[in-house]
């Protein structure tokens, strides 16, 4: 009998060193995962919200802090590549679409008005004669500048011998300049307009105008057919360039740009066709541009709904979803400054995506408050989920850089706003996820 009482103490002594350990163990797992978790160096949106002083009530708070601990969760689903064999084949079409097939020509570049339709200003599935048509825009002379007045800051109207127009947005930065301030700081960058509308391509979004990198020789090719009222505004620095300061809202003899060995260089966007009527309305959520001034969606986490029962979008519910659409583009490029929308007069038009030049100013930078209308309406069309889970893991930057050193010898993008388009990407999905978890996959993905 105490030989069994005795086995029976051994087996609860060891049952009870047994349970003592595995207290030790999870006390131990528990210290290190914390440890790892203080350790983990921040992301740029981490910082950002830390940093930042908002004042109490901001909505966006509640949703970036979870959208920046989801991120951290699904860090690894997304590092991997989504092997759709159809995908990648139309992907690569896009990028054998860039290569030059035909000699420039105004004939040529003529036929990229017959791509412009109600519903998308390049074909979604492919052109064979992009790359052939963004050659033409780069190289064939210009029969006319101007000033395009209207705006807040310096662009060219310059004209084809065709009569189709085109504006010169010109280049202000170096390439690896950062800017520092609000999301909505500086002047235009050239290159966030080439680089908007090639990744508007890849997120199936075509609806950027057609953009490309173009130097003119200001001597040579603007100043004899530039306007009287243009050659007002040329002047020569001490280093005997040439600088211009052109007509606009911010406009001024003290703030000109200037040639670079005689070159200026920009960005030039093809003009759409005139008898395409553009509307413009004002964005939901525009910003009040007014420092410590917060607007409506940035304090009232309803506002979606809110906008969702006004008039103009009940009747066209379709609307919202591209502004959705158009956030997820603006948050990729950083673009905090579309405070209107273009559609096409025609009711059955999507958002437009025009005017993308305040794009990749800082890369170390993630302002997630331009992705508010994802996150407050919590809904996306399953299209563009579809296509976003085809760019993760890596493909978004690689195949948005082949496109770029298709059409350009030299850089676009620096190495640091394709790291940020891919950290970005990251942050886009986990605001997907966090939707679905609150709302339910039937209501987030609209199919």
């Amino acid at each position: 009998m105490s030989f069994i009482r005795m086995r029976f103490n051994i087996k609860l002594c060891f049952v009870f060193l047994l349970l003592i350990i595995m207290i030790n163990v999870l006390l131990l797992f528990a210290i290190f995962s914390q440890e790892r978790k203080v350790m983990m160096p921040a992301s740029p949106a981490d910082k950002q919200l830390k940093d930042s002083k908002h004042e109490k009530g901001i909505a966006n708070d509640f949703f970036a802090t979870r959208i920046i601990e989801g991120s951290k969760a699904i860090s690894k689903f997304y590092k991997v590549p989504l092997l759709n064999p159809l995908m990648k084949k139309h992907l690569d079409t896009l990028i054998n679409d860039l290569q030059v097939h035909i000699n420039a020509s105004e004939k040529l570049l003529a036929r990229s008005v017959a791509w412009v339709t109600w519903q998308e200003l390049v074909p979604r599935q492919g052109e064979p004669l992009l790359g052939s048509v963004l050659h033409a825009l780069k190289t064939l002379p210009i029969s006319s500048v101007d000033n395009a007045s209207k705006g807040t800051q310096l662009k060219l109207m310059v004209s084809f011998q065709s009569n189709l127009k085109a504006i010169f947005k010109p280049k202000w930065y170096p390439l690896n300049t950062i800017i520092e301030g609000p999301v909505y700081a500086g002047k235009d960058r050239y290159f966030g307009e080439v680089a908007a509308f090639h990744l508007s391509l890849l997120l199936g979004l075509p609806r950027a105008p057609i953009s490309v990198r173009r130097q003119f020789n200001v001597q040579l090719e603007l100043a004899p057919i530039a306007s009287p009222e243009l050659l007002k505004t040329f002047s020569n620095n001490n280093d005997n360039e040439t600088c211009m300061y052109g007509v606009c809202y911010y406009c001024h003899p003290n703030d000109p740009v200037c040639t670079e060995n005689g070159m200026l260089d920009g960005a030039l966007i093809l003009w759409l066709p005139e008898y395409m009527e553009i509307k413009k309305y004002k964005h939901p959520w525009r910003r009040t541009y007014r420092k410590n001034v917060l607007a409506k969606w940035e304090t009232d986490s309803e506002f979606c709904a809110k906008v969702n029962v006004s008039q103009f979008y009940r009747n066209r519910p379709s609307v919202l979803l591209d502004l959705i659409d158009t956030s997820i583009f603006d948050f990729l490029i950083d673009n905090g400054d579309r405070h209107h929308f273009e559609m096409f007069a025609n009711t059955e038009s999507p958002v437009l995506l025009i005017d993308n030049g305040k794009s990749f100013g800082n890369p170390h930078s993630d302002h997630l408050d331009i992705l508010a209308p994802l996150y407050q309406c919590c809904r996306i069309r399953y299209s563009t989920y579809e296509r976003l889970l085809v760019l993760k893991g890596g493909t978004l930057s690689r195949y948005l850089s082949e496109m770029l050193k298709m059409v350009y010898d030299s850089t676009i993008l620096t190495d640091l706003h394709l790291e940020a388009l891919e950290r970005r990407l990251l942050l886009v999905f986990s605001a997907i996820v966090f939707c679905i978890k609150e709302k339910g996959e039937e209501f987030v993905l609209v199919r």
